[in-house]
């Protein structure tokens, strides 16, 4: 009787789940209508939302090529999120040729409307000499330090690693250690593994190993191999935490697990 009852739950609750998937369904068709509806009238957003639809599946078949084709009318508008979506699929061959140029074009236009994503991006192609623009340190520190402004992790950690090698600034173990924390916090996995070496080499800050194992383990934790690695040497050698062979061998074979080279092996 028991067994019954769990297949007949088990029936009903399959009938809802694909019910409730039927019903979100329809009301993605219903929603992506709608929005097609304004994007035809030229509505700027209905235009990037439409283009959303098509580029995730959301309501209609997915389709690149249709996707770029609504983000670049609302992207002529003046939508940064548009223009952004539009540097997006330039630099990934999204329904589009692959033509970088073409991705910094768009990514510029959504940074000087202050789009913080796009900043960052921009800033990565000035670094890395991308996107048909000649390579400047201070292009990128400028875009990097834009972003880092506004928020934004990435940027804040890049800003972090110029302020730390001295490209594009005056180096400064002070400013490299404000930026790192401030993307750290924000749970951002290789500016917290950059904290806690920073907190270890008493580089910008007063040394503390309590503060590098902490950050180690936080970054450890989302899976970074280099922080596992540092946090068993720290469970090693007593460094911040209570000396522990079993944790330290714990933490090592994890880095080892997600691929960590060791060291003179």
């Amino acid at each position: 009787m028991r067994k019954t009852l769990i297949i007949l739950c088990a029936i009903v609750f399959v009938g809802i789940s694909c019910k409730n998937k039927t019903e979100k369904g329809q009301q993605a068709t219903i929603q992506a209508n709608d929005f097609r509806e304004k994007a035809e009238q030229g509505d700027k957003d209905a235009q990037f939302d439409l283009g959303r639809c098509y580029h995730s599946g959301m309501g209609v078949e997915k389709n690149y090529e249709q996707a770029v084709h609504w983000f670049h009318k609302s992207a002529e508008q003046g939508n940064a999120r548009a223009q952004v979506l539009m540097g997006h699929c330039y630099l990934y061959g999204e329904g589009v040729g692959k033509d970088e140029e073409q991705s910094t074009y768009w990514f510029r236009k959504a940074a000087e409307q202050e789009d913080k994503y796009a900043q960052r991006i921009l800033g990565n192609f000035y670094y890395n000499g991308r996107g048909g623009v000649d390579r400047s340190d201070e292009q990128a520190v400028f875009w990097y330090q834009k972003a880092a402004n506004q928020g934004d992790y990435g940027a804040q950690y890049n800003l972090g690693l110029s302020y730390s090698s001295g490209r594009g600034v005056d180096k400064s173990d002070e400013q490299a250690f404000f930026w790192f924390h401030k993307s750290a916090e924000q749970g951002f996995a290789i500016a917290q593994l950059a904290l806690g070496d920073f907190y270890l080499n008493g580089l910008g800050v007063e040394r503390n190993y309590e503060q590098a194992a902490h950050w180690y383990r936080k970054s450890a934790e989302q899976g970074n191999a280099q922080a596992q690695w540092n946090l068993g040497v720290c469970y090693a050698q007593g460094k911040g935490v209570k000396k522990n062979r079993l944790k330290a061998l714990n933490w090592t074979n994890k880095a080892k697990e997600h691929g960590f080279s060791v060291p003179n092996e």
